[in-house]
């Protein structure tokens, strides 16, 4: 009786590997016929292969000047009277309302403005 149930054991574990390794070559198959497909729809078309793509040619010789928009100096007064002007960046500058915007720091300080400390 124990021979029986030692040699029905055995051969579970012997059918189970069998499918087991089976299974695994089955996947390895289906992953290479995948990686074939795939490598034939990245190849170039045999009327492609020899072409080459036609040069670009500049319209014109000069680039064209490009305008940036300028970010303004926003400038207000604080709460003695003060004239400050606050520059992009700065930490107060998003919290600001601005009674006077400039483009240039020395904009701003002609009109009597100094820059913030922060």
């Amino acid at each position: 009786m124990k021979l029986a149930i030692r040699a029905i054991t055995y051969a579970g574990i012997l059918f189970g590997g069998l499918l087991a390794v089976l299974l695994y070559v089955g996947s390895l198959k289906q992953k290479q016929r995948a990686v074939e497909r795939l490598s034939t729809m990245t190849k170039p078309l045999p009327d492609q292969m020899n072409e080459q793509p036609p040069a670009v040619q500049p319209e014109s010789e000069s680039p064209l000047p490009i305008e940036v928009p300028s970010i303004p100096i926003k400038g207000n007064r604080n709460s003695r009277g003060d004239r400050i002007y606050h520059v992009p960046g700065g930490q107060f500058y998003e919290r600001v309302t601005a009674v006077e915007t400039f483009e240039t720091e020395e904009e701003a300080q002609q009109k009597g403005y100094r820059r913030s400390k922060r």
